[in-house]
């Protein structure tokens, strides 16, 4: 979870500053079309770990966040699937 001021809104993320730290977050376009007049915003954040990449997704509820979560890991057994 992370709470902070907006900082700069992109076409697919939000820099939040909070604690003197700024984090890029990853949303939805609709969430992006909602903080264009905030100046706070709050998510419940998923880190995605790569070998590449550290990628931070926001998500506006805790219910959006698990079925994101849910449905990722069933799209890359798919994947997978298809492959072999």
């Amino acid at each position: 979870y992370i709470y902070g001021d907006i900082l700069d809104i992109t076409e697919r993320a939000v820099l939040i500053d909070t604690g003197n730290i700024g984090y890029f977050i990853y949303t939805t376009e609709n969430t992006l079309e909602k903080l264009k007049n905030e100046k706070t915003a709050s998510f419940y954040t998923y880190l995605s770990v790569r070998e590449d990449a550290l990628d931070l997704y926001g998500f506006e509820t805790k219910q959006e966040k698990k079925q994101t979560i849910i449905e990722q890991p069933q799209e890359n057994k798919n994947k997978t699937k298809n492959r072999a």
